[in-house]
C-alpha cells in the first residue's frame, strides 16, 4: 500500500514480496521496502529493559531506600513532564530516553499504590487537559498552513505527559479489577498488538480510496479496525494452528 501510494506500484500483492524482501532502505516501510512496522516498539522495550537492568544493579537498592511512596503530587507530575522533556533527544527516530525514564518511574515510583492514588483524585482534570492538548496538537499538525512546528512539538510533549497521567489515573480508578471481560482481553492482548496495525493500515487505505475527508477516514478506520482486531485475535486464540503460531502455550490434556 505504501508503494502504491508513494511510488505508483501497480502490481499485485504477492508479486510485491519480491520488492519487500529485496528493497532494503530505512525499514520505515514508506517506500515499500522491508519494514518491521509496529514491532519497533518491541525492540525499544528490549533495549529499555536491558538498560534498566544495568541501572538497577548498582542503584536499585539505594533508590528503594528513598521512600518514594511519599512523593508529593506536584513532584509526580513534574517527573512525568521531565521525562517528556527528553523527547526531542531521539535515536533512529525513537525517543528512547523518554521511554527509559518512564520505565524507571514506573518501576521505582508508580508501582506504589499511594502514588497512583494521589493522581487518581485528579483523573478528570488530567483527562480534560490531555484531550484539549491533543486536539490542539492534531489541529496544528494537520489543518494549519503556518510554520508552527515548535508550538506543535510543545503541545505534543504536554499531550503525551498528561496522557500518561490520565491513563494511570483512569486505570487505577476503573480497571484495577479482574472479571471475565478483563481476563479475556488480557488473554488476547499479544495477538491484538500483532494484528491491529494490519487492519488499521488496510482500512485507512480502503476508506481513503472512497472518501478524502480526513475525519471520516480516521474515525471509521478506528471503529472497523477495533472490531476486526477483536475478531481476528479471538480466532487466533481458539484456532489450534494459529494459537501455536502466535506463541500460545498449548494446554496439556489431562490423563484419566
Amino acid at each position: 500500500m505504501a508503494d502504491k501510494i508513494n511510488y505508483g506500484y501497480d502490481g499485485g500483492c504477492f508479486n510485491h514480496y519480491a520488492v519487500f524482501f529485496t528493497k532494503w532502505t530505512d525499514i520505515s516501510g514508506y517506500d515499500g521496502g522491508f519494514t518491521i512496522a509496529h514491532f519497533w516498539f518491541l525492540i525499544c522495550l528490549f533495549i529499555v529493559g536491558l538498560v534498566g537492568i544495568l541501572i538497577d544493579i548498582p542503584l536499585g537498592k539505594h533508590i528503594t531506600k528513598l521512600n518514594t511512596e511519599k512523593t508529593p503530587l506536584w513532584l509526580l507530575i513534574l517527573l512525568i513532564l521531565l521525562a517528556y522533556a527528553a523527547y526531542p533527544l531521539q535515536v533512529a527516530g525513537k525517543c528512547l530516553l523518554t521511554y527509559l525514564l518512564l520505565y524507571l518511574l514506573g518501576f521505582y515510583v508508580f508501582d506504589k499504590e499511594d502514588n497512583v492514588g494521589k493522581l487518581a483524585r485528579f483523573k478528570w482534570l488530567f483527562i480534560i487537559v490531555w484531550l484539549i492538548l491533543t486536539v490542539l496538537s492534531v489541529w496544528l499538525f494537520i489543518w494549519t498552513d503556518y510554520n508552527l512546528t515548535t508550538l506543535n512539538l510543545i503541545l505534543t510533549l504536554f499531550s503525551g505527559a498528561f496522557g500518561v497521567l490520565a491513563m494511570l489515573s483512569v486505570g487505577y480508578s476503573f480497571m484495577n479489577k479482574s472479571n471475565k471481560i478483563t481476563r479475556f482481553l488480557s488473554s488476547i492482548s499479544f495477538p491484538v498488538y500483532i494484528v491491529h496495525f494490519v487492519w488499521v493500515v488496510a482500512f485507512e487505505y480502503w476508506f481513503s480510496l472512497a472518501n478524502s475527508n480526513t475525519a471520516f477516514v480516521f474515525f471509521l478506520s478506528i471503529l472497523c479496525s477495533f472490531v476486526a482486531t477483536l475478531i481476528t485475535s479471538t480466532a487466533i486464540k481458539y484456532c489450534p494452528v494459529l494459537n501455536f503460531a502466535f506463541g500460545y502455550k498449548l494446554k496439556q490434556r489431562k490423563r484419566k
